[in-house]
């Protein structure tokens, strides 16, 4: 039914009828005043009560259509999925809604995906996992960077892939979760979480970079601390082929980051770890001048048997200029 709009309720000067039937009351007898005053009231709730359902009616009719979301569209005939109506933007709405983190239109596509998700699943994720943004990121690669952690378990729920990797960087979502300045540790927990925890935190990029990688070069303690909660030893040892075999010690190193190489150390990474050429972090620091770092290192030449007659390609370390 179409809403009744105030150009609809029709006045006595409007409709000459109304007029006609105003004319004769005002000239029956004083016995049909009382009548004639009640009908008139009557009339006039009536009206009042057209006004508000129109105006009520225009208000959800222009909600609405500024969410998107319920957008009229036609029924999808997709191969064993059957058929089901879905709106044909939620997508795109819900990618709109994470980039501007506006959490009330989060929560209304996320609603109506769980609703649509016990009755066609194969279709939400579908959705979920094959319509991306301009640079070829999903929506959990966008929740990753800047929602909450309650959003990335919705998302997951629903069939969010956090395997699926954009195609630029090769950055999974947890990648995505290690570059934000705030809140990535719960974020991280939740995309770690479940039967491809192990397969997620041990992933590459295009860098070959795994995730820990990104979250040290980004000096994201929280991310770190939530990716060493899997597999701590794989990633503290993990070594970067296109990074001369580098480990994430050797990189944090060469980019004379003392407080992410004391981080590493007390977190388990091994001094004595030698990439391709045979370079262990005492060769790094020492070979560039790194004078604090390399008195770090030695006090923990106990707690961690530092050996300083490992010779890379060349030197040992005590041969190294400082």
């Amino acid at each position: 039914m179409d809403p009744i709009l105030l150009s609809d309720v029709n006045t006595a000067d409007e409709d000459p009828s109304l007029e006609e039937s105003t004319v004769g009351i005002n000239e029956a007898p004083a016995g049909a005043a009382t009548a004639a005053a009640t009908v008139a009231a009557t009339a006039a709730a009536t009206a009042a009560a057209a006004v508000d359902v129109s105006t009520e009616a225009s208000l959800d009719v222009r909600l609405l259509e500024r969410s998107r979301v319920v957008k009229k569209a036609a029924p999808l005939h997709l191969p064993a999925s059957g058929e089901v109506l879905v709106p044909e933007e939620i997508g795109q709405t819900l990618l709109r809604s994470l980039k501007t983190a506006d959490e009330v239109a989060i929560d209304r596509c996320l609603s109506l995906l769980e609703f649509l998700f016990k009755q066609q699943p194969e279709e939400v994720k579908q959705r979920l996992n094959t319509i991306p943004d301009e640079s070829g990121q999903n929506a959990l690669h966008i929740a990753a960077f800047s929602s909450s952690a309650g959003t990335i378990r919705r998302l997951l729920e629903l069939g969010a892939d956090p395997l699926l990797a954009e195609p630029v960087l090769g950055h999974l979502p947890v990648h995505r979760a290690c570059t934000r300045r705030m809140g990535a540790g719960p974020v991280v927990l939740a995309l770690i979480s479940g039967t491809v925890g192990e397969s997620t935190v041990l992933s590459q990029d295009e860098a070959e970079y795994i995730p820990f990688w990104t979250a040290a070069e980004e000096r994201n303690i929280s991310a770190m601390e939530a990716l060493l909660t899997l597999l701590p030893d794989a990633q503290l040892t993990y070594k970067n082929s296109a990074r001369k075999g580098d480990t994430v010690l050797h990189h944090v190193a060469r980019r004379k980051e003392l407080n992410m190489i004391k981080t590493l150390i007390m977190s388990g990474a091994a001094i004595n770890t030698a990439n391709l050429d045979g370079q262990t972090v005492t060769h790094i620091v020492a070979a560039t001048g790194q004078v604090d770092a390399l008195e770090f290192l030695l006090s923990q030449r106990h707690a961690q048997q530092l050996d300083l007659d490992l010779t890379d390609s060349v030197r040992h370390p005590k041969q190294l200029p400082m």
